[in-house]
């Protein structure tokens, strides 16, 4: 299972570092008694009672293990915009 916690930093109001922290200490000491079972989920709100996110609990997708020695980068895992080619230790740049 996974779960997957996202906050939508175009909907928070203020500072989006105080206010992310400010949901991570709110949902770290709450999260106890909930059911974190698939399907599980929860809405999250700003101090105005506006939605900003969502938490989720969910079936993990399996992973793909490497056919390689290459570094295998994460489609679901990596930020938008990061690069998801791969390259080989032999043509790094401090590999030679």
């Amino acid at each position: 299972m996974e779960f997957i916690l996202t906050i939508d930093l175009n909907k928070l109001t203020g500072d989006p570092h105080h206010e992310v922290s400010r949901i991570l200490r709110y949902w770290a000491g709450t999260i106890q008694p909930s059911d974190l079972e698939p399907g599980s989920s929860m809405n999250i709100y700003d101090p105005h009672f506006h939605r900003v996110g969502r938490w989720t609990v969910g079936d993990t997708p399996p992973m793909v293990e490497p056919a390689g020695p290459e570094l295998m980068v994460s489609e679901r895992a990596a930020p938008p915009g990061s690069p998801t080619v791969t390259e080989d230790a032999e043509d790094s740049p401090g590999a030679r």
